[in-house]
């Protein structure tokens, strides 16, 4: 390797850039192209009962994401360390580990479509409500048991 070739390996990170980062200003006017997807769902599904088979044959996990493919274009999900605590009717403390699911939807009926789906999927896996936040509100959907 060349000896200036290491020097400049072992250089701080400014001193690498061989150029400027271009400035706000260069970038601001520039055109772009945005697509406004709208409003966005949140909802947390328990994700060890998501990966249950459903009496149709498939995963609770798989029949869901061919449902927001389909009818939405799509969906983002987030997995790992998260947990939730919340009381029951009874006022137990409950505990469950969950995965969660973003929506976009620009039809407001969608959204009361996905509800419905979701209140049903609850009552298959043995849930009595499903966390959901809607446009920044928080609720509760509760299963069709």
């Amino acid at each position: 390797m060349e000896m200036g070739m290491e020097k400049r390996r072992n250089a701080p990170f400014s001193a690498r850039r061989s150029k400027k980062p271009r400035s706000l200003g260069s970038v601001a006017n520039r055109p772009r192209k945005k697509q406004l997807l709208g409003a966005v769902a949140i909802f947390l599904l328990p994700s060890q009962k998501m990966k249950s088979r459903s009496p149709r044959g498939h995963s609770y996990d798989d029949e869901l994401h061919d449902i927001l493919v389909e009818h939405f274009s799509g969906y983002t999900v987030t997995t790992g360390n998260i947990s939730g605590y919340w009381k029951d009717a009874h006022g137990h403390e409950q505990y469950g580990e969950h995965r969660e699911y973003r929506i976009a939807f620009s039809d407001p009926d969608d959204i009361s479509a996905l509800q419905d789906y979701i209140c049903g999927l609850a009552a298959d896996i043995g849930e009595e409500s499903v966390y959901c936040e809607i446009n920044n509100q928080a609720w509760l959907l509760h299963s069709e048991r």
